[in-house]
């Protein structure tokens, strides 16, 4: 199946900030909330919701526009955008 050009796009970001992560020796999830599953499903969570990098789409690999959050944060962190801002000021 042939993947659209985003996608391949993010498959790049997600390469660059997995080694960005390791580097710095984050390789946990980073918010910690009640219920974190530490280093299950990791993945990243981005300061804003992605329809909002349209016009910026190489904003998606930058360090500070991410955390790393195992799913269980994540969830948590997707539908509390006030929650979202508070640990991006904590943690970038």
């Amino acid at each position: 199946m042939k993947q659209g050009k985003r996608v391949s796009e993010w498959a790049g970001d997600r390469a660059k900030l997995k080694k960005i992560y390791e580097e710095k020796g984050i390789i946990q999830c980073e918010a910690n909330l009640e219920g974190c599953l530490h280093n299950w499903i990791l993945g990243f969570h981005h300061k804003r919701k992605r329809v909002e990098y349209i016009k910026y789409p190489e904003k998606l690999g930058e360090f500070s526009e991410t955390i790393l959050v195992c799913q269980s944060c994540h969830d948590i962190l997707e539908s509390n955008r006030k929650l979202t801002e508070e640990m991006f000021k904590k943690l970038r």
